[in-house]
């Protein structure tokens, strides 16, 4: 087992406790725990600020991206979809700023405005999809008519 399905299985059993539990999922503290049980092993100084810097990092990406596996409207492994019943797309659990930082809740716990925002937030990441794919059929058209010269 590599050491990334390593990671994603100590993050998933953490999101699963707290799921269990019904606890906020808060993604900082989850990646903050995992990195501090980890942390024994790095060098003093300046090298393990550097180490610990880019553990975090990339745990806290993993943290994102597992609770959106894990509690989002896209499909499991097993092909299942995650999605609530009755949505395609709608999930269980969104993370959201609230005073100031990243918690992941429940939806039936969001307010309407922070349900509108992930709304807007879809359909501005939708429109922004859209674009980008209009723009790279554009560059192929080009680059075809450029090199046909």
């Amino acid at each position: 087992m590599s050491y990334e399905s390593k990671l994603k299985a100590e993050i998933n059993t953490s999101l699963v406790q707290l799921h269990a539990n019904q606890r906020d999922i808060i993604p900082q503290f989850v990646a903050s725990q995992i990195v501090h049980d980890h942390k024994r092993g790095l060098p003093a100084g300046e090298n393990g600020d550097f180490w610990l810097h880019c553990g975090y990092s990339k745990t806290r990406e993993m943290v994102t991206r597992c609770i959106n596996r894990c509690f989002g409207g896209s499909r499991s492994n097993n092909g299942k979809s995650a999605a609530l019943p009755g949505f395609d797309h709608l999930q269980s659990y969104y993370v959201v700023r609230r005073n100031g930082l990243e918690i992941g809740l429940p939806i039936d716990r969001l307010t309407e405005s922070e349900l509108a925002a992930k709304a807007k937030q879809h359909r501005s990441n939708g429109l922004t999809n859209l674009a980008h794919a209009s723009e790279l059929e554009r560059y192929v058209s080009i680059r075809d008519q450029s090199e046909a010269a």
